[in-house]
């Protein structure tokens, strides 16, 4: 049963990363921090499952992805948001501002998880804390991995373009090596 227990803690970590991946491209495409889009989606993310725990008088610490995904969500907002700011309001350009937001969310998670601090969580329930503690960073890693997709694109844009003899010879001799 122990397998089961670690595929579905990869499933959970997946689908937290996968928060932080595609709000932070919608967020860094829309620029939408409006309050109306704060408030569809934590209503969108926790709808069911509250009306799930009130009507089978379950615990609602059995959906603990539910506040992992909403705190994902929100985090992502903040920091796709500060690097808007960044950007539009220091005269920053995309990948420093982008990068500088990415990099502060970063250090509020250190600032968290790695001090007592998360034992907040414990004002909630020893099982928040404990999920928590096990996905602090995925969230944060799908935001990282959002701000680089582009630049993944470009490269292999480049990689595989062909235009250029010379740069494909470079490519394929650095595939095969690799």
């Amino acid at each position: 049963v122990y397998y089961v227990y670690n595929e579905i803690r990869v499933f959970v970590s997946a689908y937290v990363w996968m928060t932080g991946f595609g709000n932070f491209l919608y967020f860094d495409k829309k620029a939408d921090f409006s309050i109306e889009r704060f408030v569809s989606m934590i209503i969108r993310i926790n709808y069911f499952p509250l009306l799930l725990s009130f009507f089978l008088t379950v615990p609602l610490e059995l959906y603990y992805v539910v506040p992992l995904h909403t705190t994902g969500f929100v985090v992502t907002m903040i920091t796709c948001w500060i690097g808007y700011k960044f950007e539009n309001a220091c005269g920053m350009g995309y990948w420093k501002s982008r990068t500088m937001a990415v990099a502060l969310s970063l250090f509020a998670h250190i600032i968290f998880y790695e001090t007592p601090a998360v034992n907040f969580l414990l004002l909630f329930s020893k099982e928040y804390h404990f999920r928590f503690q096990a996905d602090k960073y995925s969230a944060w890693l799908g935001m990282a991995s959002g701000l680089l997709w582009g630049k993944l694109g470009d490269y292999m844009q480049w990689a595989h373009g062909y235009e250029n003899d010379q740069r494909r010879r470079i490519v394929s001799i650095v595939q095969f090596c690799g």
